[in-house]
């Protein structure tokens, strides 16, 4: 994607560059920094006072005028209108274990979420290439120093078996590296495509892309090993799958030293990790019918699917499984969450909840993959993977009210959104080169 294409293409965004770039830095500094509220067992990131402020600025330019808006909210949309419909049709007809509080606590919570999205694409949309540039250069940097951190706390230091650097779960520290892990390919990508808005030379873009390799990639790699999230691995692995091109580029000789270079770093430092047998180790070995962990999850799927089974359409009322599984299932404590995205969407939304919420994920994904065939970028490629490992692990987690989910959404918006534009834009070119030499065909006498 060259430079001159890529800055026909920038679109102004309302002005007030140098406030986004603030913004960026400081929501990407404060959005792994959560919090939990401990009388209404809420999580809350540092970063939602920012999103707030930034929603409200959205609200007032929305009301002077029209306000671009990312292309997901849609199914977005559908997906908060499934949530309404399950809590007023259940708070109408409420069954022993529905809690009106807790539905509305829910509620606020994946609205708060949603925000992220049209947070963060209001704040990248007027020049993606440089916004991006400038999100991903601050997360990475903070995720970095906590994934070395989580490092050493784990299998140098052994103070924690399962760290959770700045959240307070280890499956959400766990999407957190992975989410850093697809912003460092996408920048690579985007360097090494040499987007226009990136203001650097050569020479310090070939640089970049050699730490991205050789140390940031690798060592958010051991991090994300060092949680011992088997779903946040997995996930990482079928994401990256589908987030790169099989296919060999034309290997130079710089390309096959940098690519052996970055094999053999990576290797070492697995091989180093797994030589101080980590917690995860433990926990894949421990993987077996009787493992405790398996056997309370199957119960968890077996009591959502009962949930939905008898509440087909509107579901039970969303924020409601915990009680219904308390309740109804006799599953106690142990129900305070489904540890399943796709059957707690289905036994607390129904069908249609169910429905909107596979629209969105799968409007991304294709969004994204659309975007790379027609101009060549990875970039949205690298955006679509980080979703799709989003995806995999909602197999085995709750994802839905992941904020690194919805920064995806927006980022992907924004990169879609600029990518469909460069595709435009060339195909104007072409039709305007045709038409030229059509013209000049004819004023020589030649056939057009």
């Amino acid at each position: 994607m060259s430079a001159r294409r890529a800055s026909a293409v920038r679109r102004g965004g309302g002005g007030g560059g140098s406030w986004r770039t603030l913004l960026i830095a400081i929501l990407a500094t404060l959005y792994p920094f959560h919090r939990v509220l401990g009388s209404l067992n809420v999580n809350v990131s540092l970063g939602d006072g920012v999103v707030a402020v930034i929603a409200l600025v959205v609200l007032f330019q929305f009301a002077g005028g029209a306000v671009p808006v990312p292309r997901y909210l849609p199914p977005a949309a559908a997906l908060l209108a499934a949530i309404v419909a399950s809590l007023t049709v259940n708070a109408f007809v409420p069954s022993q274990f529905f809690s009106l509080r807790d539905a509305q606590i829910e509620a606020v919570k994946f609205l708060g979420v949603a925000t992220w999205m049209v947070a963060v694409f209001w704040l990248v949309r007027d020049d993606f290439p440089r916004r991006f540039a400038q999100w991903s250069a601050v997360a990475l940097a903070i995720a970095t120093a906590w994934a070395t951190w989580t490092v050493a706390e784990n299998v140098v230091l052994h103070l924690a078996s399962r760290p959770s650097g700045p959240f307070d779960n280890p499956n959400l520290y766990a999407n957190y590296l992975v989410l850093n892990v697809f912003l460092a390919l996408a920048l690579l990508h985007m360097l090494r495509e040499r987007w226009g808005g990136v203001s650097l030379s050569a020479r310090a873009a070939a640089r970049v892309q050699l730490i991205l390799r050789v140390g940031v990639v690798p060592v958010l790699i051991l991090g994300l090993l060092s949680t011992g999230s088997r779903g946040g691995l997995l996930g990482f692995v079928v994401g990256v799958t589908t987030a790169v091109r099989w296919r060999l580029p034309n290997l130079t000789l710089r390309r096959a030293l940098a690519f052996t270079a970055s094999a053999l770093i990576l290797g070492g430092a697995l091989g180093w990790f797994f030589s101080h047998h980590p917690f995860l180790v433990n926990r894949m070995e421990a993987v077996s019918a009787t493992d405790p962990n398996v056997t309370s999850r199957f119960a968890l799927w077996r009591a959502a699917r009962h949930a939905f089974y008898a509440h087909p359409v509107f579901g039970i009322g969303y924020g409601q499984f915990p009680g219904y599984g308390a309740r109804e299932e006799g599953l106690g404590q142990l129900a305070a969450v489904s540890h399943q995205t796709y059957l707690s969407a289905a036994a607390e939304l129904g069908i249609l909840g169910l429905f909107a919420l596979l629209w969105l994920l799968l409007s991304v994904m294709r969004d994204a993959w659309r975007a790379s065939a027609r101009t060549g970028s990875m970039v949205p490629r690298a955006l679509g993977g980080f979703v799709m490992a989003t995806a995999v692990q909602g197999f085995f987690n709750s994802v839905d009210q992941f904020r690194s989910l919805w920064i995806v959404f927006g980022l992907a918006a924004a990169a879609t959104g600029y990518c469909t534009a460069i595709a435009r834009t060339s195909a104007a070119e072409r039709r305007f080169v045709a038409r030229r030499s059509g013209a000049v065909g004819v004023m020589s006498g030649s056939p057009p």
